[in-house]
């Protein structure tokens, strides 16, 4: 599980990956090589097949089969300072709000940035009440 949060200025997202009761540092946010960011929530494998579709031109034909089942991913993708998700389907969702957050810690965080917190200071939170996020914060300020 994770917590990825949107301020309208930065894109933050907790380091911690699991397998069964194993709890290990990982990277759930990224820069792709056109510039945009990307950010996943659920299983990691998961989310690194969808943002590789993404990366590879989105073709619907290609859409990873691992978001047809109970596992699938959400790709949360920062462009031109444009938000948007993919989640079960081969659909761009517009996030349209000032501020947003996704995971299992999204409560947590929500809850922080409508009280002033920024993005990251919200991962920091939500990873001190959710006990499946966690393990450190990488963010990227989008311009």
């Amino acid at each position: 599980m994770s917590i990825v949060a949107w301020d309208g200025k930065t894109i933050a997202a907790d380091r911690q990956g699991s397998a069964g009761d194993l709890r290990f540092r990982t990277s759930k946010i990224w820069t792709l090589n056109n510039g945009d960011i990307v950010a996943i929530t659920g299983a990691i494998e998961n989310g690194m097949a969808v943002a590789q579709w993404y990366e590879n031109g989105a073709d619907t034909a290609a859409w990873p089969a691992s978001q047809k089942g109970e596992d699938w991913s959400r790709l949360i993708v920062v462009s031109h300072g444009k938000v948007f998700v993919f989640e079960q389907l081969p659909i761009k969702q517009a996030v349209l709000d000032r501020m947003a957050a996704w995971g299992s810690g999204r409560d947590f965080a929500l809850g922080a940035m409508a009280m002033g917190a920024t993005a990251e200071q919200a991962v920091k939170i939500a990873s001190r009440f959710a006990s499946s996020c966690g393990l450190g914060v990488q963010a990227f300020r989008v311009r």
